[in-house]
């Protein structure tokens, strides 16, 4: 009977995982410098979501190098006006930089955007994500000129 229980448990549990909207998309942006980004959108509570990104770093402002980033973001939809969505949230970075003053950055970011809905499974977004982060090694640092435009597909 346990059996059934966990295997009727589990099916609830995929049938229910599947059916809330995804989004995959891209976003080119300026996080420490320049750089683009493959994001992963997965709605968990009505119209909120999490927001999970790798964002691949073009070279930095302060002489740190291209690198690697990623970040999960929990976004609040905070409000609709015709095709437009309004969205904001807090989350986590993680950032190593490969440059001659390369170095590893944990910090924490915020987010807030807006992305006009262009049909059913269309989207165009424009979002500021400011963040803090600590430099190990190197002291605290900030990247509040985090602002992108992204292009997503949703399912």
């Amino acid at each position: 009977m346990k059996k059934i229980i966990i295997v009727i448990a589990f099916a609830a549990l995929c049938v229910v995982a599947n059916a809330q909207p995804k989004t995959l998309g891209g976003r080119v942006n300026g996080c420490f410098g320049y750089g683009v980004e493959l994001e992963y959108e997965h709605y968990v509570a009505g119209e909120d979501f999490l927001n999970l990104a790798g964002n691949l770093l073009f070279g930095s402002r302060d002489n740190r190098g291209g690198g690697v980033a990623v970040s999960g973001v929990y976004d609040f939809t905070i409000g609709h006006s015709g095709a437009f969505d309004f969205y904001a949230g807090p989350g986590a970075s993680l950032a190593l930089f490969l440059g001659e003053n390369g170095c590893f950055a944990p910090g924490v970011v915020g987010n807030i955007g807006t992305q006009w809905n262009v049909g059913n499974h269309f989207a165009i977004s424009l979002d500021w994500r400011p963040g803090i982060h600590c430099f190990v090694g190197q002291g605290w640092g900030h990247s509040l000129d985090n602002l992108g435009i992204g292009f997503k597909y949703r399912w």
